[in-house]
């Protein structure tokens, strides 16, 4: 698979149509000095100064059949994922830092029409530093306060890590897989209900397997979980180093 990668110096879109009727946006998108020709969904928008990777179609090096946007996680095509696991985590970061000078609450719900419901409700906030402003979850909105003067990483415009600069205590968005202990002790509750009930000492084989199972996993997405939370932590140390 050819690729490029590099910042949108240009970019126009114009809507089109398939031969089936659907709706897209023929779009032309130089990148270093080159256009290439993309077709992406209809609600997706590039502009100039995203950094792009781009996959060019075989046998037509001037057509991008695939493409993903580093910072702001935008994509197209069906091998989008393959050019998002050839780019480092870190290059996927976006520093931000700032005062913050307003917080908007906002309410999401799903709604049952047959009985004008709300069934599920989501709070989230935007977070506003002059200009500048990010989408933070309920924990982390209720946390910041205004007048904090904060520093933050975001991967696909999403914070992942946030500084209070003057304590530097943190608050990470990424959180261990807790859930999985708790399905792990339930199960070992269970399983000792079970050798109570048929008078046993001995788990059968299967039992040792999935409680295995579900240790493996248990450690391998806390694992995970600590390295990404390791490599914010450097690329944010870094850039307020600076």
């Amino acid at each position: 698979m050819s690729t490029v990668r590099g910042t949108i110096q240009k970019c126009d879109q114009k809507t089109a149509y398939d031969p089936d009727g659907n709706e897209y946006k023929q779009t032309w998108i130089t990148v270093n000095g080159i256009e290439y020709l993309a077709k992406l969904p209809k609600n997706l928008y590039l502009e100039v100064g995203m950094e792009v990777m781009l996959a060019l179609k075989q046998g037509s090096p001037a057509e991008a059949s695939d493409g993903y946007c580093l910072k702001m996680g935008y994509h197209w095509g069906e091998n989008w994922k393959a050019l998002k696991g050839e780019i480092d985590p870190s290059d996927r970061y976006e520093f931000m830092e700032g005062r913050v000078t307003e917080k908007r609450k906002s309410t999401d719900g799903a709604f049952d029409l047959t009985r004008s419901i709300v069934n599920q409700t989501r709070i989230s906030f935007t977070i506003l530093m002059g200009e500048q402003k990010f989408h933070a979850s309920q924990a982390e909105g209720e946390w910041l306060q205004i007048g904090m003067d904060i520093a933050l990483v975001l991967e696909e415009n999403k914070p992942v890590l946030i500084m209070d600069k003057k304590s530097g205590k943190l608050s990470e968005n990424t959180k261990p897989y807790y859930i999985l202990l708790l399905l792990m002790i339930a199960a070992l509750i269970g399983t000792k209900l079970y050798l109570l009930q048929i008078g046993s000492a001995i788990l059968p084989t299967s039992a040792v397997v999935v409680l295995a199972i579900f240790l493996l996993a248990f450690a391998a997405l806390n694992i995970a979980v600590l390295i990404k939370s390791n490599r914010a932590k450097r690329f944010l140390l870094r850039k307020t180093a600076r």
